[in-house]
């Protein structure tokens, strides 16, 4: 849910998540898919008891401000007995914005994901190795009929992401997927737009061709795995 308990907003989202009210617990980052600035965390759970029985203290220091039954002091709730009202910034922008504006870009993020995968499906250099789900899909450089070896594909990917972010044009990562080094897009910005992320696919084939030339992906020293 940390990123991905903003999708229940969109009704492909809320469709995946169908079984979420099972959770005793889920926890939210807004700043990642509810666009806000870092950082502010949310912790849901279906009984506040929970947090107060494990936070909860009445130190002598505190006997006078404790109030009644019915106030909610957030220290009960958590570690941090003061604390900045991080809520607000949250609170307010959908005040400013209204609700539908967050569903309309969530829903934007996991149609754009969608997009992307029957782009790649289309191609025979790109290997999808898990489908977009949300807004997050893996894959790897893995062109038919070069038969690389496991090791060879994994360098070639690790180094297809240097050459993109050392060219700045793109933050493309790499993460291990059953033991295979891929490339992993997570498409949450509303302002990305798919000729942004064709134009990277594009520039990824180019440095693809290029290491593939000079072999340089033989070059074992930058694999992380």
């Amino acid at each position: 849910g940390a990123y991905g308990g903003a999708a229940i907003l969109a009704e492909r989202g809320e469709e995946i998540l169908k079984v979420i009210e099972r959770a005793d617990s889920l926890s939210v980052d807004p700043h990642k898919w509810f666009f806000q600035p870092y950082e502010i965390g949310c912790l849901l759970v279906k009984d506040a008891s929970w947090l107060s029985n494990t936070f909860s203290e009445s130190p002598e220091y505190l006997r006078d401000i404790e109030g009644n039954e019915s106030e909610i002091n957030f220290y009960d709730y958590g570690i941090q007995l003061t604390r900045r009202f991080r809520a607000l910034k949250f609170y307010m922008s959908i005040k400013t914005y209204g609700l539908d504006v967050f569903k309309k870009a969530v829903d934007y993020g996991i149609k754009l994901a969608e997009d992307v995968e029957k782009l790649l499906r289309k191609s025979r250099n790109w290997e999808i190795i898990s489908p977009a789900t949300l807004a997050v899909i893996n894959f790897r450089y893995n062109p038919i009929g070069l038969n690389l070896t496991e090791q060879e594909v994994d360098l070639l990917n690790q180094k297809i992401s240097e050459k993109i972010m050392t060219s700045g044009e793109a933050l493309f990562v790499t993460t291990v997927l059953n033991k295979q080094v891929v490339l992993r897009m997570c498409l949450i910005n509303p302002k990305t737009t798919f000729e942004d992320v064709e134009s990277t696919l594009l520039l990824s084939n180019s440095f693809a061709d290029e290491i593939l030339e000079k072999k340089t992906f033989l070059n074992t020293a930058n694999i992380k795995k």
